[in-house]
């Protein structure tokens, strides 16, 4: 088997290209990418590419507008099938629905993956919802202000999600709290990207990105903690505005 081939055969020469791969029974050189390949081929089989698991994410709203991220592959993307008569209305990036309790009307009818969300509930709500998760998916953002989702399914810190667009994106506003690009270091109240968040991002010109979804369990070391006043009701508040006022 391999393992005699290997151990009768001189696998430290030099790689030449061209070297020949010897069986057992002719000891010499071996060509170790082609050993590599054999045991491949006869002792593993191909080895199948892992298949998307189905994830669940629970999410516990608060009453009132609360800012989401779904980044799941959903069977049915349709409002009623995502929110039932759960939620009172969702305000997308340019979009809105609202639930008659009946029926959503407007301009939403389907999740977007990609896009961050204002869900709006009358009284605190578990919401579960099941999908395939993104597999490092692209967002093609718009100079100005983009309402996204985040990608991961587990928490990264801001200046490891980012790295690498310090010169396009300027500021990220969530829930509550917002980081601000300064010089390529992140300061605000804003540490790490969570798990079915969702979030305006600021960026300086049209580009494509990607989350920077490596773990680390430390906090970035470009990021600087700093409270930041941000309006109570981000939902209703003026997205320029409010990166102006994390500039200052």
């Amino acid at each position: 088997d391999l393992r005699n081939i290997i151990h009768n055969s001189n696998i430290n020469e030099p790689y030449q290209p061209g070297n020949s791969f010897y069986p057992a029974s002719n000891v010499g050189e071996i060509n170790f990418h082609e050993a590599l390949s054999y045991m491949y081929d006869n002792y593993m089989g191909e080895i199948p590419p892992d298949e998307p698991t189905e994830t669940i994410l629970d999410y516990d709203l608060h009453s009132g507008a609360n800012l989401i991220g779904i980044p799941l592959i959903l069977e049915d993307s349709s409002l009623s099938s995502v929110f039932g008569n759960d939620a009172t209305g969702v305000i997308g990036e340019g979009v809105a629905a609202s639930n008659t309790g009946t029926q959503w009307v407007g301009s939403l009818s389907n999740i977007d993956s990609l896009s961050g969300y204002w869900v709006k509930v009358n009284s605190p709500t578990s919401l579960s919802i099941s999908g395939t998760p993104l597999s490092n998916p692209t967002y093609n953002l718009h100079e100005g202000a983009n309402l996204i989702s985040f990608a991961g399914m587990s928490s990264v810190p801001i200046g490891t999600a980012l790295q690498g667009y310090e010169d396009v994106i300027e500021g990220v506003i969530g829930e509550g709290v917002a980081t601000s690009n300064l010089n390529g270091n992140w300061v605000g109240s804003l540490s790490e990207f969570q798990v079915g968040d969702g979030y305006w991002f600021k960026v300086n010109q049209a580009t494509t990105f990607q989350y920077n979804l490596m773990s680390t369990s430390s906090t970035s070391q470009n990021y600087t903690p700093m409270d930041v006043s941000l309006p109570e009701d981000l939902s209703t508040a003026s997205i320029d505005n409010v990166f102006n006022r994390i500039k200052q």
